[in-house]
């Protein structure tokens, strides 16, 4: 037994001698070989580098197979300027991935300045060419895969015509999964602005500064590609929506205005986020617009400026076929407005035309501060007791294109101690042309439209009496109780102006009694009408009724009038 032992690591020991051996013969063997195929693939680097216009102060290629450039020039269009203080990594071989660390990147052009220390690339893949691209730019795009790119600091720089530099520092750069011209995700850990800005009272920019924050920011599923060829044209028009960019969310927004050292406004704000938007080809090249607008702003022609301007509007915002947005905590501080908000969403739905053919949008808790206003609009209100002015709104309708109906789910309002207000609607043969966003072709189908149903509602909350109050203690009539006749001749009125408007019409008189009750006592007054057929009341029907014949107009529908305390 002991025998068999000693035979065994006796055998162990004489195989790992062999095996180290092995390994030091390769050893010796790869890196004789590498000093022996070195000039040549330096002289292969340096190749590539003329063939691509690359210029660099010293180029090697390490025993691992790694390139190291310094001082490096790319080829850049005419007024860029790119330099690069070194470049060292591997470059894609085959199936095995390349990655890079660049630093020291400095790009110029006119009074932009970029600088980034170092930004690293990662799983960096290149595929064949695809001759059936005509756009180089586009063409490149879509052969470079990238795994991740990483970059802890830039800096962009912009000198202003007072000779300052305004300055923005980027945190925490990154990128992931660039595949086909597509970005999977890409964010920042934060962001900071010093810019100067041009006082218009003065016509200068002298003491004012605005300063801004931000904390992280993300966006994903970014078609760099699509969003290229829509904008430079390189796209054929349709109708059918792509993702331009998906889901993006940033928080922890502040925005200062100064002049010297007092703050002339503020703004911030705790979350925006979006679904993304989706956009289709367009008619119109946009890169074409903007230069045209960009060079009418430039020459001063005011009437061609504002025409060039409407045109890149409407041709961006006709190609959306879907946005939302939603914000969470906002503060706004300004000279002429003081205010704050809750929350805010923006929710359209089936946008196939250039207005959205369904649509949510939510206000909730807009708070206005009326004691720090100066304007006269907001003095009644101020001597009302309304220090702030506290505000709700919604307005929700959606489009049924088979039956072509249109419903008008919810429009409301609430407004802290003055009252709320909803209305809900029905209203039918509502052609597509309505959301065309063409002037002669909505009006048309508006023409067209019938209502079957509406419901309106309004709720005091004690506004009547306030007004009611301020009025009579503005008048300083102390003989006479002027609230009492107030609510005299709000009741007069209320109630005589129905039976005036509606002649010999059956309901007047009830409609009369609903509204004499709620002069009376403000609480809440509802008002329902239901077409009599199936065609509702028509814009003719409507227009009947402001050419003082609202009688023959109610004749088409049932009418109810309540008053609920």
């Amino acid at each position: 037994m002991a025998n068999f032992g000693g035979w065994l690591i006796a055998t162990l020991k004489r195989w790992l001698i062999y095996i180290i051996g092995g390994v030091v013969i390769l050893a010796i063997l790869a890196v004789g070989a590498f000093y022996m195929a070195a000039p040549y693939l330096n002289s292969f680097v340096k190749d590539e580098m003329v063939k691509h216009g690359v210029k660099a102060d010293q180029s090697e290629v390490t025993v691992a197979g790694n390139v190291n450039l310094k001082n490096v020039t790319l080829p850049v269009p005419e007024g860029v300027t790119l330099k690069i203080g070194a470049i060292s990594g591997r470059p894609p071989v085959g199936f095995v991935p390349g990655s890079f660390t660049i630093y020291n990147i400095d790009l110029k052009r006119e009074n932009i300045h970029v600088e980034i220390p170092e930004v690293t690339l990662s799983g960096i893949t290149l595929k064949d060419k695809d001759t059936s691209i005509e756009s180089h730019v586009l063409q490149a795009l879509m052969r470079v895969d990238v795994s991740s790119v990483n970059a802890p600091n830039i800096e962009v720089s912009l000198a202003n015509p007072n000779g300052e530099t305004e300055k923005l520092d980027i945190k925490g750069f990154w990128l992931s999964n660039l595949k086909a011209g597509n970005i999977g995700s890409v964010g920042i850990d934060g962001m900071s602005t010093n810019v100067g800005l041009k006082n218009s009272d003065t016509n200068s920019g002298d003491g004012l500064r605005l300063i801004g924050k931000s904390n992280a920011m993300r966006a994903d599923d970014i078609d760099v590609g699509y969003a290229y060829s829509i904008l430079a044209g390189k796209i054929k028009p349709d109708k059918v929506g792509r993702t331009v960019f998906g889901p993006v969310e940033l928080g922890d927004i502040a925005i200062d205005v100064y002049e010297g050292t007092n703050r002339n406004a503020h703004f911030s704000l705790d979350k925006f986020k979006t679904n993304g938007l989706k956009m289709h080809p367009m008619q119109d090249v946009p890169e074409t617009l903007a230069r045209t607008y960009l060079e009418a702003k430039k020459s001063g022609d005011e009437k061609n400026e504002k025409a060039a301007r409407n045109a890149l509007l409407v041709t961006l915002v006709s190609a959306i076929t879907a946005i939302d947005a939603e914000v969470e905590k906002a503060d706004i501080d300004l000279p002429k407005i003081k205010a704050s908000l809750n929350s805010f969403q923006l929710l359209p739905r089936e946008w196939n035309q250039p207005v959205p053919e369904s649509l949510l949008v939510s206000l909730n808790g807009l708070s206005l501060n009326t004691s720090e206003m100066p304007q006269k609009d907001f003095e009644i209100l101020r001597n009302m007791g309304f220090k702030t002015l506290d505000l709700s709104g919604k307005i929700d309708f959606s489009y049924n294109s088979r039956g072509k109906t249109l419903a008008l789910n919810d429009l409301s309002f609430t407004a802290n101690g003055i009252g709320s207000g909803q209305m809900s609607a029905t209203i039918i043969n509502a052609e597509p042309a309505l959301f065309s966003g063409d002037k002669d072709a909505s009006l048309d189908a508006a023409n067209r439209i019938g209502i079957t149903k509406a419901d309106m509602r309004y709720s005091d909350f004690g506004f009547i009496d306030k007004l009611f109050t301020y009025l009579a203690q503005n008048l300083n009539d102390n003989k006479h109780d002027l609230k009492q006749e107030l609510y005299e001749d709000f009741y007069v009125v209320m109630t005589k102006s129905p039976a005036m408007l509606l002649k010999d019409h059956d309901e007047a008189q009830k409609i009369s009694s609903a509204f004499g009750a709620f002069a009376k006592k403000p609480g809440t007054l509802k008002i329902s009408l239901e077409a009599k057929d199936n065609k509702g009341l028509t814009a003719t029907d409507l227009e009947t009724a402001l050419q003082n014949d609202l009688a023959t107009a109610l004749n088409k529908v049932n009418l109810t009038v309540k008053n609920e305390n």
